[in-house]
This record gives C-alpha cells, sequence and structure tokens, in this order.
C-alpha cells in the first residue's frame, strides 16, 4: 500500500495545486459480485486493483483512495512530477493494456474478465491533510476532481473506456502520442459554456493503421458537426459507419440529429449539448 503524507504540514491544512486526476470503476461490479463466492471475489478485487495501482505508482501518481472497486489517484503532489499530465494518460493507457492480458488469464480460470473504466481530468486543486486531529487523509479537493469523476461515470454512456477532458488533451504532447477521437460537448458544474470530452483509443505507437484512419473519420466528421456542416458530418458518419472497426457507440445518434437539423437546422444559440439529451 502506498501511504504519503505531506512533508511540510505537520497537521490538517490544504494549499491550491495543478494536478492530474484518475478515475477508475469496474464495469459491471455488482453483476461480477453477485456471481462469485466472497474469498474468490476479494481474490481478483485484489490482484487486479494490485495490477493497476503498480502501474499508477511506477508513473509517479498517488493514490489517493480506493472506495470499493473504484480507484482515486493523481499526479503531481505531495512530489513535484514532471510532464504529470502525460504520465497520468500514459498510466491509464497501460491499466488497460495491462487488463487485456488479465482477462486472458482469468478466461483461463473461468473467472469473470473485468473491464474498467477511466475519467482523466487535470487543473487546480487543494492539495494537503483533510479530516480531524484524531485522523487525516492526505486527499485534494475541488471542482476538477468532481469533473474526473463525472468523466468516469460518462464512459458508460458513450460505450467508452477512457475519457480525458478538453484541459487534458490540449496538453503537451498528448494529441501527438495517443489517438483521442471527440465523444461530445458537456457542460461543466459552475461553467455555461460546453467542454468536449475525448476517448483514448490507445498509445499511437500501439495502434494499427486501420484503427488510426477509423478514428480520423469519426473525428472529421464530429468537427463537421459541431460546425454546423451537417451534410458533409452525415456522409463522414455513413462512411465511418460501413468500416470493419466498430464506429463508436454515439455514431448512430449523431446521424440522426445530422437528418433532423437538414430539415430543421438548430438556432444560432446551439451549442451541440443536445446530443447528450439525445442519448439520454
Amino acid at each position: 500500500y502506498q501511504r504519503r503524507v505531506h512533508g511540510s504540514l505537520t497537521g490538517l491544512g490544504m494549499s491550491p495545486k495543478d494536478v492530474a486526476i484518475h478515475f477508475s470503476d469496474i464495469e459491471s461490479f455488482t453483476t461480477i459480485s453477485e456471481g462469485l463466492e466472497p474469498s474468490v471475489l476479494v481474490d481478483i478485487i485484489g490482484q487486479y486493483l494490485q495490477e493497476m495501482s503498480t502501474i499508477i505508482i511506477t508513473s509517479g501518481g498517488t493514490i489517493d483512495k480506493y472506495i470499493g472497486d473504484a480507484i482515486m489517484a493523481f499526479w503531481n503532489a505531495p512530489d513535484e512530477v514532471s510532464n504529470y499530465c502525460y504520465k497520468a494518460v500514459d498510466a491509464s493507457v497501460l491499466c488497460q493494456r495491462r487488463l487485456e492480458v488479465l482477462r486472458e488469464e482469468w478466461g483461463q480460470k473461468k473467472l469473470p474478465k473485468i473491464k474498467c473504466r477511466i475519467g482523466l481530468h487535470c487543473g487546480r486543486v487543494l492539495v494537503g491533510n483533510y479530516g480531524c486531529d484524531s485522523r487525516m487523509d492526505f486527499t485534494i479537493l475541488g471542482d476538477a476532481v468532481n469533473l474526473a469523476s463525472r468523466l468516469e461515470g460518462l464512459n458508460k454512456r458513450f460505450g467508452t473506456y477512457i475519457l480525458i477532458s478538453s484541459e487534458l488533451y490540449n496538453d503537451n504532447g498528448i494529441k501527438s502520442d495517443f489517438l483521442c477521437q471527440p465523444m461530445g460537448r458537456v457542460v461543466v458544474k459552475g461553467k455555461s459554456q460546453p467542454t468536449m470530452v475525448y476517448e483514448v483509443v490507445g498509445s499511437m505507437s500501439n495502434l494499427n493503421n486501420e484503427t488510426i484512419e477509423a478514428a480520423k473519420l469519426y473525428t472529421k466528421a464530429s468537427e463537421n458537426f459541431y460546425s454546423r456542416l451537417f451534410q458533409q458530418s452525415l456522409l463522414d458518419f455513413q462512411e465511418r459507419e460501413k468500416l470493419k472497426i466498430k464506429p463508436p457507440k454515439n455514431t448512430q445518434d449523431y446521424i440522426h440529429l445530422c437528418k433532423a437539423y437538414l430539415v430543421n437546422p438548430p438556432p444560432l444559440s446551439w451549442n451541440g449539448v443536445d446530443l447528450m439529451n439525445e442519448m439520454s
């Protein structure tokens, strides 16, 4: 287990700092837990948490806490971590790749093939010792933490396994080294303007050209949609559906909206967030 104590604090206290935040959760955990003996469940979840935590810690991350099967972690506190946003994304991709191997091992033992969903964001938070005099934890607090958690939950609606914020997507090196595709616009609590969220498909160095080209076509279709070029967007999304690689879950929602907007264009104040309403 990783236990970190803020070196500059002897008691309760928090201070602002920029960090990258990771939330992950096991897909269909309730169903999995109901189908296993308690001792088997403890073993498989213990192995899962150990494997994922090792990757996070090795990359310079700090495990904040385990919440049942969920992991909360962050980078750049208490110690400074260079390129902490990049390392957060890279570690999450490595977690998913490691899970692919573990699923094969679990399948051979007739155990559930666990999948996890990850949400990532970066921003300024309060970091330090939180709690009371008799019991305190080194943790982070703030709206950025809430958004990372929300992104983890949005994976279910998008059918994705790693979602990142636009702030993280635009950080140095992420767009060039990781294949990302825009999933949709969401309104973040406390802000009036929507922000785009992105799926991380994987590391560019580990993906074939077919996967990369499919993501590029989907991205082009999405960009045309939000530029109000609905006819071209419709054609692009329909072309994406013809490819052998399975398209993102929301492709049909985009196609439906493109057809509707070609008949009745949205108002000039339109911000694209209605895609989320379409998926509700």
